[in-house]
């Protein structure tokens, strides 16, 4: 390089600008500094020239420097922004004016950026007070490179849960998946291969102790990108959620006897009205039979399959009130006697609704003869005042009472039973629910002894 001293004027601009200012050889070693460089970075001014530009440079960034200079002999100026290393180890983030002179040498421009600063000095801080609450927080955080898979930040929680020392996970980053239960590992590890792509994990697996016992972790992680929009960490959280699943079975069993004893209550009522009048009791065993096949194939809810299935068991209990002769008059009903039997809708509410049910079973049985026009009793209601279970119920009724031998007739056929509904769809009966009892029948889902 020239051996030229650069002029006075340059020397006397250089000295007294109001920002940090730096000339390098081809070499890198600086050769001029002025006095604000010397006080930005904590350096004498003698120590700054015994240095290469390279020393104020953070690791991570240092493969730029390469480029930039390239860069630079191709346009002469260029405007850069990076971190500064200072002497005490800190780094403040600035906007750098790089021009290249006559000589070869590289000039620097160095105005530091407050606002850039005041943010990192913000990150610093809630890094700290971040680690502070980890520590104190029974869950486990932690923050994973995710071009190596190393663990940067781990919280001291994990030791308790995990019941393994912190060192042996950061001696070996995948140790803590020999902990996987057995059952769970195939399916955790695609998942683990994913998050070194993504950053995005929410699963849950249980974990199996050196003592044997068996706990269960709830993992999310987030993505965390650069100042380039790239992906290069994950932060994640890893709860132990035992006791919650432990909960849900409970809940999960309980519910299930639950829903166990309602089936066993409904059976008992039907074998009570079965003792009484056989053809009743085995008649809403057809039509719950074929309401729920109704129901399924107009893809209800589960729920709402067994909330039908078990109101068409009891649908016509209120005929328990009803004197046996008047059921089984082998001639047609007066109208007086007609309407005794209409009561029985009403009866059914009264016997069901005192039974708490999770689902609107008492409801369901009182509206099981109403029509959508309004035809129906007892109520009279019509449309979308009918529930959706009811209106499947009446479809499924209609079909079993017209197929099957009644005291006072012989069986009419599942063929009338079927032109019946088919005749008064959208008048007395919902035509998708018609539609959907049609198609069991003409694609022969069903088999029903009719």
């Amino acid at each position: 390089m020239s051996k030229r001293e650069p002029p006075e004027s340059y020397r006397s601009i250089f000295e007294h600008a109001p920002d940090g200012m730096y000339l390098f050889n081809s070499e890198g070693n600086f050769i001029l500094v002025n006095n604000h460089f010397c006080q930005t970075l904590g350096y004498s001014r003698d120590e700054l020239l015994q240095m290469n530009i390279r020393d104020t440079y953070l690791e991570s960034e240092l493969d730029l420097l390469a480029e930039r200079i390239k860069k630079l002999h191709m346009q002469e100026t260029t405007i850069v922004e990076r971190s500064v290393k200072r002497r005490d180890g800190s780094s403040f983030y600035a906007q750098i004016n790089l021009k290249i002179m006559d000589n070869g040498c590289i000039q620097g421009i160095v105005r530091e950026e407050r606002l850039q600063k005041d943010i990192s000095e913000q990150l610093d801080n809630n890094e700290e007070r971040f680690r502070q609450i980890a520590e104190q927080i029974r869950d486990v955080f932690f923050l994973i490179d995710l071009s190596t898979g190393n663990f940067l930040y781990i919280s001291p929680a994990y030791e308790k849960i995990w019941n393994q020392p912190l060192a042996s996970l950061l001696a070996d980053p995948a140790s803590w998946m020999t902990s996987i239960h057995p059952d769970d590992r195939e399916r955790i590890m695609p998942l683990y291969q994913q998050q070194m792509k993504t950053g995005v994990v929410d699963t849950r697996y249980r974990i199996r102790l050196k003592d044997g016992s068996v706990r269960w972790i709830h993992v999310r992680m987030f993505p965390i990108y650069n100042k380039s929009n790239q992906l290069y960490r994950s932060a994640g959280v890893a709860e132990d959620i035992t006791e919650q699943m432990h909960l849900m079975q409970e809940h999960s069993d309980y519910a299930l006897n639950l829903q166990r004893g309602f089936k066993e209550l409904v059976a008992a009522i039907s074998t009570a009205l079965e003792l009484r009048d056989a053809y009743t009791a085995g008649h809403q065993n057809k039509v719950a039979y074929l309401a729920k096949a109704i129901a399924q194939e107009l893809n209800l809810s589960s729920e709402q399959i067994q909330c039908i299935e078990l109101a068409a068991q009891v649908h016509d209990i209120g005929k328990i009130g009803i004197p046996f002769e008047i059921l089984t008059k082998p001639t047609k009903l007066s109208e007086l006697e007609f309407e005794l039997i209409k009561t029985h809708c009403k009866a059914g509410y009264d016997i069901l609704k005192g039974i708490h049910f999770p689902w609107p079973i008492a409801e369901i049985v009182w509206q099981h003869h109403e029509r959508l026009d309004g035809s129906g009793y007892p109520r009279g209601l019509k449309g979308d005042q009918i529930t959706l279970e009811a209106k499947i119920i009446a479809v499924a009724d209609t079909v079993d009472s017209m197929s099957s031998h009644r005291p006072y007739r012989p069986a009419l056929g599942i063929n009338a039973a079927l032109d019946q509904i088919q005749k008064f769809s959208g008048v007395l009966f919902d035509p998708e629910v018609v539609n959907a009892c049609q198609k069991l029948f003409l694609e022969k889902k069903i088999d029903l002894y009719w």
